[in-house]
């Protein structure tokens, strides 16, 4: 039964097809937060920064040590420190009196700022309420330009933007001596490239503790909905939230994102990956330029190489390096022209050929090789393309985007774990999720989905068309279906008595293996990865589920 028209079935079934109904021991949607609805706390390591693409297919940078979810809405309060707190050093006064919640004028045009480094769009948002006085209040994002705002003594919440800015310095002025207001909640966020640019949900900086807001770091959270709200003329935000993320949107269906993402560490070896005017890359009749377009991140990186000639290359030597798969991927899209445009990772030997349009695309070709030098050849003179982040990878397919300038940047594994007390039964059970891959057919090796941890114990795992499931012993291989890159498909587990079954888009091994008894070793069960550290899914995970009890095919195909 396809995904779709299981999704037609009950949410969220329980049944065993006549049995009474069953507790779920855990449930994890996955989409947005790693906060189980029901299920011990989650442990949750990546020890650099990393990038994930949202609902509007832009490419995130996220920070060391948050989980990543594909397809929904992240927003991130830049502010630095605190956001409720003005008396803190983050914050420049200049004859500015504070309290935690409050300002007071000691002079005129008295301001409380914070800078933030980087160039780009932002939109700022702040509660404010008169107190006493009755002279301006002001907003600003760059201290040069400031938007007044009306305030009455009840708290409201105002917002502005500001385009192309450079490191910004956001905050509050008075305008008149001994005026004072109340004040809280201030935001600053990206909007570059974004669909919808208005101020998102307020997210406090400095006041939560782990998990924080699901993401497991401070000043984060992800959305499975849209932002509804809106600002009025007088720079008044009202909030709403927005329709659900879900058909449409870049890696999303009708029922929402695509997930919690879960890869193994990898390192781009592609110096200067969108830094094209940069002797790392030697151009043959081609000219260079760069920042000259928004780019996948929607900021104003993507670079422009011009023909001057026909076959015109630039080509990066990548030095002496093992021979092994290699994974090159880089961002396209077309400026002018509709000559063919090429790849190489030998330095020319070979080219292979991509159909560029409008849209940003992401490319990529494979070569088992020493020593690659990776290019791009426009053939035609006089064309023009636009370019963003080429990514060199030691690997069979490119996993998320890297950004370098200079050097070689690892981005490490995510690992993603619940205490397996009150979890898994040996006894019995069913285990659930939605999977999609960044691989497709004929990459080598299996992808963990659901492990404990030690390295030879049973798993789920993962070979983009189909599973096996076992128990260190014995293995069960789910039937052939339909492929999971980049598509959502529905994964299943269950053992007891009756032995283990594995199934795949709703179709199980109905001839079940043997079951030695005992399921997942050790203390933790890892979701997207084996015992800890090894054989990762490269891919999403969402509406993880363990049951007590062994659920039968119809109920399998029912799930969520």
């Amino acid at each position: 039964m396809s995904l779709k028209a299981r999704r037609k079935r009950s949410a969220r079934s329980n049944n065993t097809g006549g049995s009474p109904t069953l507790p779920i021991l855990f449930s994890l949607k996955n989409q947005s937060t790693v906060v189980p609805e029901k299920g011990p706390a989650a442990t949750f390591t990546r020890a650099t920064a990393a990038t994930v693409e949202d609902l509007d297919g832009l490419v995130k940078t996220c920070l060391s040590g948050e989980v990543r979810f594909k397809g929904a809405r992240r927003v991130h309060n830049l502010v630095d420190t605190t956001s409720e707190d003005w008396t803190d050093a983050a914050w420049t006064k200049t004859t500015m009196t504070t309290t935690a919640t409050s300002l007071t004028a000691a002079g005129g045009n008295s301001t409380v700022l914070q800078t933030y480094t980087g160039t780009g769009d932002f939109r700022l948002r702040v509660k404010l309420s008169r107190v006493t006085g009755s002279g301006n209040v002001d907003l600003t994002i760059d201290n040069s330009s400031f938007t007044t705002v009306t305030l009455t003594g009840t708290d409201s919440v105002f917002s502005m933007a500001a385009t192309g800015v450079t490191n910004p310095t956001f905050g509050v002025r008075l305008v008149t001596d001994g005026d004072s207001i109340n004040a809280d909640e201030i935001q600053l966020e990206r909007t570059d490239g974004q669909t919808v640019t208005t101020s998102s949900e307020y997210i406090s900086v400095g006041v939560e503790s782990s998990p924080f807001f699901g993401a497991m770091v401070d000043a984060v959270k992800y959305f499975t909905y849209k932002n509804g709200n809106t600002v009025d003329g007088s720079n008044n935000l009202t909030e709403a939230d927005g329709a659900a993320i879900g058909a449409g949107e870049s890696h999303a269906d009708a029922s929402g994102p695509y997930g919690y993402l879960a890869e193994g560490q990898r390192q781009n070896i592609c110096l200067q990956a969108s830094v094209m005017e940069n002797a790392a890359w030697v151009a043959t009749t081609t000219t260079k330029s760069d920042n000259d377009v928004a780019s996948p991140a929607g900021t104003t990186t993507g670079a422009t190489l011009t023909a001057t000639g026909a076959n015109s290359t630039v080509i990066q030597d990548l030095g002496v390096i093992a021979s092994a798969a290699k994974a090159y991927a880089v961002w396209m899209k077309r400026k002018t022209g509709t000559g063919d445009v090429e790849l190489t990772l030998d330095g020319g030997s070979t080219w292979t050929t991509k159909t560029l349009t409008s849209s940003w695309v992401r490319f990529e070709i494979t070569q088992t090789l020493a020593n690659p030098d990776v290019g791009i050849r426009i053939v035609t003179s006089g064309d023009a393309i636009y370019v963003w982040n080429n990514q060199v990878e030691a690997a069979a397919f490119a996993s998320s985007d890297i950004e370098t300038v200079g050097t070689a940047v690892t981005r490490n594994q995510d690992s993603l774990s619940y205490a397996k007390a009150n979890i898994q039964k040996d006894s019995q059970g069913t285990f659930f999720c939605e999977i999609t891959t960044e691989w497709g057919d004929g990459v080598a090796g299996t992808k963990v989905i659901m492990s404990g941890t030690g390295a030879s114990e049973g798993s789920l795992m993962g070979f983009n068309k189909s599973t096996t499931f076992r128990d260190g012993t014995n293995t069960s291989t789910s039937p052939t279906g339909t492929s999971a890159f980049n598509n959502i498909i529905g994964v299943a587990g269950t053992w007891g008595g009756g032995g283990l079954i594995s199934y795949w888009d709703g179709s199980g091994d109905l001839t079940p293996a043997s079951y030695d008894g005992t399921l997942l070793t050790g203390t933790d069960v890892f979701m997207g990865l084996r015992g800890g550290s090894a054989s990762e899914l490269y891919g999403t995970m969402r509406n993880v589920l363990f049951y007590t009890a062994r659920l039968n095919p119809s109920a399998i195909a029912g799930l969520p």
